[in-house]
């Protein structure tokens, strides 16, 4: 501090910004949870941190307030208020706390619980002593766990998945369970509720499955609210793109598999491309068939395809298909060095 700070500091004390600041860095020494660093503030040093939301659901960003020790015209005590990204050379915004400090935060995890501490806190007087915050936030808490373990009997869960899962049995099982499991966020249960209906499915997902079910489903509803909806014509649109992108790739890959090594298949990191007779299948390990085409050439020797499913196009399957044809031009430019050496008489 520069020798007027300090003087200003002996006389009025350390200013709200700097006791924020050490205060989040005290409470994040041990990597704390989102919720854990929320809590710690209020209970040990009566900062009030308060995420806002998105209306898609994601979060915006993270303010702090603390009591300066002055009222407004109403007598009421007054909050100086930071936006997080101000304070600390912008290291505790919402995002520098997950990577400057290590805070962990996991939507699936913590959402619920944030937002429950948003209210407490929104409630709980400026004034009011720590041991009776403490005592607020984790009789909430109790009652909160207490009502989820009510809501999560075996019974309950295998009520809810049959429910959620009406009109679904033609789906594949893990297909099924993703949209079970959308359905049941969509009807605002928790997502430790549904993990639990998740893990009533018969293919008896564990605990780490179900939470990874439940965080796909959470993620496509997420996409879903950001993008605005899509006209029927819109969306042909993006399939006519992508299939104009990806076909005629997977036919030159196919086709240099079955010269390779005879095999109608190709294994991708989380996927496969496959020919049955005249079509050509790409099939993503979670989201299902991505494409299906029929395929030939004209007398001209022009490629045609004609579409006979289109699933979900997302944008990492361009990514992929874009990724493929580099690696496809990199085999085309070894196998024309090969034939050209072997042209010339040296043998490999």
């Amino acid at each position: 501090m520069t020798r007027n700070q300090l003087e200003r500091v002996e006389r009025d004390g350390l200013p709200g910004e700097e006791i924020m600041r050490r205060a989040i860095e005290q409470v994040a020494t041990d990597k704390p949870t989102m919720p854990q660093l929320i809590e710690r503030l209020w209970r040990e040093h009566q900062v009030k941190a308060i995420v806002s939301y998105y209306s898609h659901g994601g979060v915006r960003g993270i303010k702090f307030g603390i009591d300066i020790g002055s009222v407004n015209e109403y007598g009421s005590p007054r909050l100086l208020w930071k936006q997080g990204g101000n304070l600390n050379k912008y290291k505790c915004s919402f995002t520098k706390l997950q990577t400057e400090f290590e805070v962990s935060y996991d939507p699936i995890r913590d959402d619920s619980e944030i937002k429950r501490l948003n209210k407490l806190l929104e409630s709980v007087p400026n004034e009011q002593n720590n041991q009776q915050a403490i005592q607020t936030i984790s009789a909430a808490n109790t009652q909160s766990i207490a009502e989820t373990k009510l809501q999560l009997t075996p019974d309950k869960s295998a009520e809810l998945y049959q429910h959620y899962s009406a009109d679904l049995q033609n789906l594949l099982v893990i297909d099924r369970d993703k949209e079970i499991a959308k359905r049941a966020l969509k009807d605002e249960k928790s997502a430790l509720e549904v993990e639990e209906i998740i893990k009533a499915s018969p293919a008896e997902w564990t605990q780490d499955e179900a939470r990874a079910l439940v965080l796909i489903a959470n993620n496509k509803l997420l996409d879903e609210q950001k993008e605005p909806e899509q006209t029927f014509s819109e969306k042909q649109r993006q399939e006519s793109e992508f299939l104009a992108i990806a076909v005629p790739i997977a036919v030159e890959l196919i086709n240099w598999q079955l010269r390779e090594s005879g095999e109608n298949s190709l294994r991708f990191k989380r996927a496969t491309l496959e020919k049955q007779g005249r079509e050509l299948v790409f099939t993503h390990d979670e989201r299902g068939e991505i494409f299906r085409v029929a395929v030939n050439r004209n007398q001209s020797g022009e490629l045609e395809y004609t579409p006979i499913n289109v699933g979900e196009v997302e944008r990492e399957d361009i990514q992929l298909w874009q990724k493929a044809e580099r690696v496809l031009q990199e085999i085309i430019e070894s196998e024309q060095q090969q034939e050209l050496i072997q042209s010339k008489g040296i043998s490999l």
